[in-house]
């Protein structure tokens, strides 16, 4: 297959791309193979130095497959199947304190069973994002659960199988997109912050040291918690939509920050949800940027 041939059939094969997006790509691929062809150490002549390029490249079927999981989104109403359970979950917690006292079931249990359903739907539409967001979260509320509850839940089983098929779930989705730093990073931020909410909770070690910045963050996610669920839906809406690689790590920063806005109980070390998650989205970027010069690529 001569370059000219394998350039028609991926232009063919991005057409959901816009046609700025789709000149962007190929003109970014075009100087990879460019660059490649004058490296001496992908071999003696030009014959061989492109042949290698063109196996590190992949068929134009895997290579439109790879662009439309790096940079195409899972849509707006992956975002709405995120956005619309954040909104109405302080109305789902009311509802379920007036049901408990005259259904012994209108607990947790309903909440985990609805968080179920949407990563069933995630999974179903191949959502990464929609499926990775509610992934973490329903294996951490479930440990939780099975934790703080004496193992009521766990005698009945169900429970405990629940939470080692989110695991695995959740493992197999961020293997298979493992070579795309900014979902994966998305994905272990809410096992990062959940990770550490459980531990303050058993290891009196994360309760020690607790001080002014602590109070200070605590203070300002109490008086600014509606702007702050506002900025967390903007992000997620970002991060969901925009196909700008360098804005969406920019608001996972800001979703990262946000994670932590929850936690609100005294000696709560909240200068960690703070600082931890940025840290990890800033070194992910970083990490990002170094692979496509290697590459010979840029985000979009």
């Amino acid at each position: 297959m001569t370059l000219e041939e394998y350039f028609q059939i991926l232009h063919r094969k991005i057409k959901g791309f816009s046609r700025t997006d789709q000149a962007a790509l190929i003109e970014e691929i075009s100087s990879h193979i460019e660059s490649g062809e004058s490296d001496p150490g992908l071999g003696d002549n030009l014959e061989q130095r492109r042949e290698k390029l063109m196996t590190e490249l992949g068929s134009p079927d895997e290579m439109a497959k790879s662009l439309k999981d790096l940079y195409q989104q899972d849509g707006l109403i992956d975002y709405l199947l995120v956005a619309i359970p954040l909104l109405l979950n302080t109305s789902l917690n009311l509802l379920l304190v007036d049901l408990i006292p005259r259904y012994s079931w209108a607990d947790v249990r309903v909440v985990v069973l609805l968080h179920l359903l949407l990563i069933a739907v995630g999974v179903g539409r191949r959502s990464k994002l929609l499926s990775l967001f509610w992934l973490p979260r329903t294996a951490i509320q479930v440990l939780a659960v099975l934790a703080l509850t004496q193992e009521y839940y766990l005698y009945q089983g169900i429970w405990g199988l629940v939470l080692l098929g989110l695991i695995y779930l959740f493992g197999r989705i961020v293997w298979k997109n493992r070579r795309d730093v900014l979902v994966v990073v998305y994905a272990f931020l809410p096992v990062i912050v959940g990770g550490l909410g459980l531990a303050v909770g058993f290891v009196p070690l994360f309760l020690a040291g607790a001080g002014t910045i602590d109070l200070s963050i605590r203070q300002a996610f109490s008086n600014f918690s509606g702007f702050l669920d506002l900025l967390n839906l903007a992000a997620l809406a970002i991060l969901f939509l925009a196909r700008n690689r360098n804005l969406r790590w920019a608001v996972l920063a800001i979703y990262g920050l946000l994670l932590g806005s929850w936690m609100t109980q005294p000696r709560d070390l909240l200068v960690m949800w703070v600082i931890l998650p940025l840290l990890v989205v800033l070194a992910g970027w970083g990490l990002e940027k170094s692979l496509n010069r290697k590459k010979g690529f840029t985000a979009l």
